[in-house]
């Protein structure tokens, strides 16, 4: 585990150094021999049917005829495998002899690796597509409120060309998911905030139109080493007849159409397979993240089960139209996320980590009701603020999503989880530590519709999963390990009022990353296959 100590600075546009790491947890060979992948070896998930990638026995990669650099990462494994005993091999022949290894004089150990907390926001809407203010707007209230980084996450488009919109004396509704004007009240704020030289203007059929700016404009005025970032992103916005499907994919390198598909699995798993094929191509660090699952209540949790190559769903977006919690037929996000954390380790599957977002579309009303800006943001622990960097930490699960409530030290060692929060004065905070049993009863039964045939609903689970193993107001909250749990994660929730929520009542809450000795083995993996 790698989120351990270190102050944070949530509200400071300074990162603050973070200490070095602790020790992982002790894993047994035989788990590392487990096969990622579903197999004959694995229990089957009662009731539940594999999509039709996974029942062909292929990762989705495979199935749809991606390069060969996939096909080669299972060799790759295992020649680093071998490498690896082999070197063990090496040092227990040198540790098995009279003399001691011994250390030159002007040897030193190694200095710890410097890591830093930043703040960012990786889901966010302008002019470019349906937000309703220019991207430089975006970028600075995020840079202006503490933000490390951000992604500017258009719809089926990339900042970039040239785009022109028509300066119109009102508001008229926005049509699809474009922007084709911007009112003169905007135009002449823009004009006061950034200067009127910023403002690029042509006359156009007798109509005057504005230009906006691309990304590269943007990184040039508001980037600061650092200090503060752009990072490149689009929201593949896709459907499986009335039902969305959006994705969105972070650091990319170049635009990703919509990829289509016969459900909304093969939607999901057609888009993250592009963004995987892209990454491969290009090898620049990037990945896919799939959002606010009950919006339109599109995505159930048995498509997240089955999901290949995405490490990422949005617990919370704050977007008020996505629902959140659900509702007395559909389970809320975090039910979500238990399920298929529960369900993806009992396949020997790479978890899910929860990421929260503002999904930000609105900039000049501030009120529930609004996407606003400011509402659910991630805090990544990284050596230094390159996109690289952010998304390499992600990808290994340094970071935890919030709502505002900040965490001082987060803290894995062989036998416990320790979460020590940064306090607000009169402000309570209980610490949820949540999780499944290692053997808990997978079967799961369909939600019907009116005609009795199952409905694209998320089925119902065992309370076996997602139970509370533990709740304290104690600070630091520890859990210690009692060897039987699958994963678990912590949720700290304070009594605070959320100061601008997705929905009135809403209070500030944090949530932590998945660990446990199902979850830290995936990391083992990885190292060996660097």
């Amino acid at each position: 585990m790698h989120l351990e100590s270190g102050l944070l600075a949530a509200q400071s546009a300074f990162p603050l150094r973070v200490g070095g790491s602790s020790s992982p947890e002790t894993i047994d060979k035989k788990d590392l021999t487990q096969n990622t992948d579903s197999s004959p070896g694995v229990a089957p998930l009662h009731g539940i049917k594999k999509p039709r990638y996974a029942r062909a026995g292929l990762p989705s990669s495979e199935a749809k005829g991606l390069p060969s650099g996939f096909q080669k990462f299972g060799i790759m494994r295992i020649l680093h495998t071998l490498i690896f005993l082999t070197t063990l091999s090496i040092a227990a022949a040198i540790l098995s002899c009279n003399e001691p290894v011994q250390r030159s004089d002007n040897q030193s150990e190694p200095p710890a690796a410097t890591f830093f907390w930043f703040k960012g926001n990786l889901h966010t809407h302008t002019l470019w597509s349906d937000g309703d203010a220019a991207p430089e707007v975006s970028v600075d209230w995020y840079r202006r409120n503490g933000y490390h980084f951000l992604t500017l996450s258009d719809h089926n488009i990339l900042l970039q060309g040239e785009r022109w919109l028509r300066v119109s004396k009102i508001e008229t509704p926005m049509k699809d998911l474009g922007a084709t004007f911007i009112t003169s009240e905007k135009l002449d704020a823009l004009s006061a905030q950034f200067g009127a030289d910023w403002v690029v203007l042509r006359e156009n059929d007798g109509d005057f139109e504005m230009r906006l700016k691309t990304l590269p404009e943007l990184k040039a005025h508001f980037e600061v080493p650092g200090k503060f970032i752009l990072i490149r992103g689009e929201e593949i916005t896709d459907r499986y007849k009335t039902f969305p499907v959006h994705v969105n994919a972070t650091n990319l390198n170049t635009l990703i159409m919509p990829q289509g598909g016969n459900s909304t699995y093969e939607v999901m798993q057609n888009n993250i397979d592009a963004v995987q094929k892209q990454a491969v191509e290009t090898g620049r660090s990037m990945f896919a993240h799939v959002n606010h699952p009950n919006f339109g209540w599109g995505i159930v949790a048995e498509d997240l089960i089955w999901l290949q190559g995405d490490r990422f769903f949005e617990v919370y977006n704050g977007h008020p139209g996505v629902k959140n919690w659900g509702d007395d037929a559909h389970p809320g996000t975090d039910r979500m996320w238990d399920i298929v954390l529960s369900m993806r380790l009992k396949l020997n599957r790479h978890p899910v980590f929860g990421i929260a977002v503002d999904d930000t579309h609105h900039y000049h009303e501030q009120r529930v009701g609004k996407a606003n800006a400011g509402r659910g943001w991630v805090m990544v622990k990284a050596t230094a603020l390159e996109p690289e960097l952010i998304v390499e930490a992600m990808e290994r699960g340094d970071f935890y999503a919030t709502t505002g409530v900040l965490l001082k030290n987060i803290k894995m060692t062989s036998d416990a989880l320790h979460i020590e929060i940064q306090t607000v004065s009169g402000v309570t905070y209980r610490t949820q530590f949540i999780g499944t049993p290692r053997n808990f009863d997978d079967s799961s039964q369909p939600v019907l519709n009116k005609s009795g045939n199952p409905a694209h609903i998320t089925r119902t689970y065992s309370d076996d999963i997602g139970q509370i193993f533990l709740e304290t107001t104690d600070n630091p909250a520890i859990y210690r390990f009692k060897g039987d749990e699958l994963y678990i994660r912590a949720k700290i929730i304070s009594d605070r009022a959320h100061p601008n929520p997705f929905a009135k009542g809403d209070v500030e809450v944090a949530w932590t990353q998945p660990v446990g000795k199902s979850v830290q083995k995936f990391k083992v993996q990885e190292e060996l296959a660097k």
